[in-house]
């Protein structure tokens, strides 16, 4: 969603998506296990594993 709708996207697009510069939650686990999943900071562009009790933004989408 970065690179389509959001920060990331072709220039002229812009932020279509109206992200926040700040970090979301993927809703991939980046284990099967209680301890991890993915977040995504819309600011950098860049993903990283974290605990699943950290808070972060969270949206909501039915298809893209």
């Amino acid at each position: 969603m970065y690179l389509n709708i959001g920060q990331g996207a072709t220039p002229g697009l812009g932020n279509i998506g109206l992200f926040s510069d700040y970090t979301y939650w993927s809703s991939t686990e980046h284990s099967t296990s209680d301890c991890c999943g993915w977040k995504f900071d819309f600011t950098t562009g860049v993903g990283n594993q974290i605990g699943k009790g950290d808070m972060f933004y969270v949206r909501a989408i039915r298809a893209f």
